[in-house]
């Protein structure tokens, strides 16, 4: 079993506006893990995250992120364990700013990088592919490519889905919206 989630961090947004964004509010309840369909966290003083848990196809809607990345900065990330694919992207005041990529079913070290990469986007490549080198040389079971588009992700926001150590608000359909 693994994470089939989408998440989007804002940069500079408060929670309660990043979730407003999808409609959703904060309720009054919390968890130490993101078991509800809509969670919030918010990470270190800048970052707001919005997490669906389902893959919210919205997100890779090219318009839909040029708008909600009006005057900030928001990173967006798709994981899918089942298949394999993890995909993570920031965009800028409308703007695709880097994307990477991992699709398994293109091959076990599939890793598409395009745009102005973040400055650690290199060692963290540059690791797990050494990683993945040690692995295939054993047991070959392990995939380590899937961890770049995520590390790089965690890099930027500081966020990312498989730690713990976040208090997640659970978010529901704000008044007079519907999800």
């Amino acid at each position: 079993m693994g994470f089939t989630i989408s998440w989007v961090a804002f940069n500079g947004l408060p929670l309660a506006k990043a979730a407003l964004a999808f409609g959703l509010a904060q309720s009054r309840q919390s968890d130490e893990v993101f078991d509800f369909d809509y969670n919030g966290v918010t990470v270190g003083q800048n970052w707001s995250v919005v997490i669906f848990n389902d893959v919210n196809m919205d997100l890779v809607d090219e318009k839909r992120l040029a708008n909600l990345s009006t005057g900030r900065d928001i990173v967006v990330v798709h994981n899918i364990d089942t298949v394999m694919l993890q995909w993570a992207e920031q965009w800028r005041d409308g703007h695709e700013v880097w994307s990477i990529r991992h699709t398994s079913a293109d091959g076990a070290r599939n890793l598409e990088a395009t745009g102005n990469l973040p400055s650690c986007f290199e060692e963290i490549r540059r690791e797990r592919f050494a990683d993945q080198d040690r692995e295939d040389a054993g047991a070959a079971t392990i995939d380590f490519i899937a961890d770049i588009p995520l590390e790089v992700a965690e890099c930027v926001t500081g966020f990312r889905h498989d730690t713990v150590g976040a208090e997640f608000m659970e978010l529901v359909p704000a008044p007079g919206e519907t999800k």
